[in-house]
């Protein structure tokens, strides 16, 4: 913070004795933005970009601070100037992908993302992403070689393996579903909607002591996850344990915010 302090005091003198100086602007909306001061950020990035309206690290900052403001509708027009003036930038367009996703711009958001898809190296985020598209577009069939392109580039990220799996469970193809749903755990043990999910699914193959396992997980994983209690309550209630399901009944109906 004492540093942060002194290089603003500093860039600050820069700018006294020359205000064109665009990267002392830049420098200042970075620390301002750092800091969560995101309208003073905006500020100085804004008189950064009145100097030279193409400067793409202040593009990139402004918008970026628009987006950790939830100004997103502001956010946009920055990263579509920077994804032009970067030639495609993966960075650049995964960022403005997930903008027009959340926009609910599905189409815009796979295009952006198309167009950096042919650049060698992409990280395994993209691929995933792009997956997800595909299936929002209900294009299942592109969407299951890009997820498993995204393992194939980082068999660490765990949401490819909970996409697959829910691919696989919809296709009927419930091995491969468990195969994926329990890869995703291992890499992601908080999971609750792939362990709630997994656990349907041993059941459905009379694993029910795995059933109950994966359940009892789900809720503390997410205790606030209303439809796990009620489904280990039924559960345990046909097991007989009739005073634990009525426990867990009694938390569902607490948590239960919908």
């Amino acid at each position: 913070r004492g540093e942060t302090a002194e290089a603003t005091v500093l860039l600050d003198r820069v700018l006294a004795r020359d205000p064109t100086i665009i990267d002392a602007h830049q420098m200042l909306g970075q620390i301002a933005s750092s800091q969560e001061r995101f309208e003073e950020a905006v500020v100085h990035y804004r008189n950064a970009l009145a100097i030279d309206g193409e400067h793409k690290t202040s593009l990139f900052g402004l918008a970026a601070t628009y987006r950790k403001m939830g100004r997103d509708a502001d956010a946009i027009p920055g990263f579509e100037r920077l994804f032009d003036l970067s030639h495609r930038d993966v960075k650049v367009a995964i960022q403005l992908s997930e903008l027009y996703e959340e926009a609910g711009r599905i189409d815009d958001a796979a295009a952006v993302l198309d167009e950096v898809s042919d650049q060698p190296d992409l990280p395994a985020m993209l691929y995933n992403q792009l997956g997800e598209l595909r299936v929002l577009q209900s294009r299942q069939g592109e969407a299951e070689p890009l997820f498993e392109k995204a393992i194939a580039a980082n068999a660490e990220l765990p949401n490819p393996y909970f996409n697959l799996a829910v691919l696989f469970e919809e296709r009927g193809a419930l091995n491969q579903a468990i195969a994926m749903y329990e890869r995703n755990i291992e890499r992601a043990p908080k999971n609750y909607q792939s362990q709630f999910n997994l656990g349907r699914l041993y059941g459905a193959r009379g694993q029910i002591e795995k059933q109950q396992a994966m359940w009892e997980a789900a809720i503390v994983s997410n205790p606030d996850f209303a439809r796990g209690y009620y489904y280990l309550a039924k559960l345990l209630m046909d097991r007989g344990d009739l005073a634990r399901a009525e426990e867990l009944a009694r938390t569902g109906i607490v948590r239960d915010t919908s």
